[in-house]
């Protein structure tokens, strides 16, 4: 479960959405819809970069900031739709980057 409470995205100065409070559950499907440029990647960036110490998340009822970024990344884990690879990568071993 990954929980949202006053999280903040923004690019350099500028806030793109507050998420007041959001819950998300285990074995559910979720969209994320917007518009292109909108904030949907940063949104989901936000959840998994171990650099960025934004108050607010917490995953299995811990805060992000409490993972070390191995803990973090056995937690979750991101593929963007758009990589540069080379023409030799499988599928399983594209879905495997996320880990």
């Amino acid at each position: 479960m990954i929980q949202f409470k006053n999280h903040t995205v923004s690019i350099e100065n500028t806030t793109l959405f507050k998420v007041d409070e959001l819950v998300v559950e285990q074995g559910k499907v979720y969209y994320l819809i917007g518009k292109n440029g909108s904030g949907k990647s940063t949104f989901l960036k936000s959840i998994i970069n171990f650099n960025d110490k934004t108050a607010g998340i917490s995953i299995d009822n811990k805060s992000k900031n409490q993972y070390s970024s191995k803990e973090l990344a056995q937690k979750i884990a991101y593929v963007p739709s758009k990589l540069t690879s080379n023409d030799f990568t499988t599928v399983e071993e594209f879905l495997l980057l996320g880990r």
